[in-house]
């Protein structure tokens, strides 16, 4: 049988309970380069966020390798990998078409001329390093919105002023259509006040017009592949 997920743990700093997505809306993605983890609502250990960045994995939190716990607490299931798939999905995604179009999504969510190639080429490496190309059903489509999830983004409005964002994946049920609905929240990183929010969609993808993008942009977009 199985058992429950842990959809809630102990806010880092504050005696209530927190949702993955809550703590990462709070944290970001980065949260354990800055030393900061939420608590198992049971045996008060460190947990950590796990789904988050996934499209179809419900979001949860999880003990680390090894910890036990009350079973009511920490079942959660696993996210499956399919190496085989993410050799193509990654293929897929260095096609010329489907890189840019992915560059121009984030650049469009983000804002245009807030959002450089560097920084694009910087979160697909963090994709690799977090493998996220493998997840078992992921869909070369949903990558340009799981990269945005990754890592804060500074934006820059002048020479000493600048604020941060983050992308935060929220999803949920609806029960008459039987579908898993999903959007993608942009908000400030020190508020968590939101910004905007996006249908995460395949015909979103599918969309994007790219025949504005000229070769150097084009060549600088496909040398990460």
């Amino acid at each position: 049988m199985a058992q429950p997920k842990m959809i809630q743990a102990m806010h880092p700093f504050k005696r209530k309970a927190i949702t993955p997505k809550e703590f990462i809306s709070e944290f970001g993605a980065d949260y354990k380069i800055k030393g900061i983890f939420p608590k198992c609502l049971h045996c008060g250990e460190d947990v950590f966020t796990y789904g988050t960045s996934s499209i179809e994995v419900t979001s949860r939190f999880k003990h680390h390798s090894g910890k036990s716990c009350n079973p009511t607490h920490i079942g959660e299931g696993t996210i499956t990998f399919d190496f085989k798939h993410g050799e193509e999905v990654k293929k897929k995604f260095c096609e010329t078409d489907t890189i840019c179009k992915s560059y121009v999504l984030c650049l469009n969510m983000v804002g245009r001329r807030k959002f450089s190639t560097n920084t694009f080429l910087t979160l697909c490496k963090r994709a690799d390093k977090r493998n996220i190309w493998s997840y078992a059903g992921i869909e070369v489509w949903m990558i340009p919105y799981i990269l945005l999830t990754l890592s804060d983004l500074t934006i820059t409005i002048s020479q000493d002023k600048s604020f941060q964002i983050r992308f935060v994946l929220d999803k949920n049920f609806d029960l008459l259509s039987r579908e898993r609905i999903c959007n993608i929240e942009k908000i400030y990183a020190d508020s968590q006040t939101m910004i905007e929010s996006f249908i995460v969609s395949h015909d979103s993808f599918e969309n994007i017009e790219i025949g504005w993008m000229q070769k150097p942009l084009i060549d600088k977009l496909t040398s990460y592949c």
